[in-house]
């Protein structure tokens, strides 16, 4: 499997390519948009004494990363677990009303990312979210 990492020339691992993961893709260059979406999958309790509304949800979100390209033809998209979350830039992102939230993680954390060959990257969490409701 070949990343190609900029103008470097390609390597057989994420990890001997140095990719920093703090960095967002295209930094200096252009803006790097965020898509997400939400599966719903249970909304409650609600709580009216303390005014907040939990809501357990499959939160996803896409971007592009050029620095994740690869070129393998029979591989059309790798699917990779939790353990890569530190070498892969993530969005920093934050509900506004939230108060708290929490990752599910039942034998190991709910997440993952799916890196297609043009660098799409998904990344999914399974969470429940706690709202203010007022």
């Amino acid at each position: 499997m070949q990343f190609n990492y900029c103008d470097s020339k390609p390597t057989n691992s994420v990890h001997e390519q140095k990719l920093d993961s703090k960095k967002r893709p295209g930094l200096e260059k252009e803006q790097t948009n965020i898509h997400v979406s939400i599966h719903i999958r249970r909304i409650g309790p609600v709580d009216e004494r303390k005014e907040v509304v939990y809501l357990n949800c499959y939160f996803r979100q896409y971007w592009k990363d050029r620095r994740l390209v690869y070129n393998t033809p029979k591989v059309k998209e790798l699917s990779l677990n939790y353990n890569m979350k530190d070498f892969i830039w993530r969005p920093d992102t934050y509900f506004i009303n939230g108060r708290e939230s929490f990752l599910h993680k039942v034998s190991v954390p709910n997440r993952f990312f799916r890196i297609k060959r043009s660098g799409e990257v998904c990344y999914s969490q399974r969470l429940t979210l706690c709202f203010e409701c007022r």
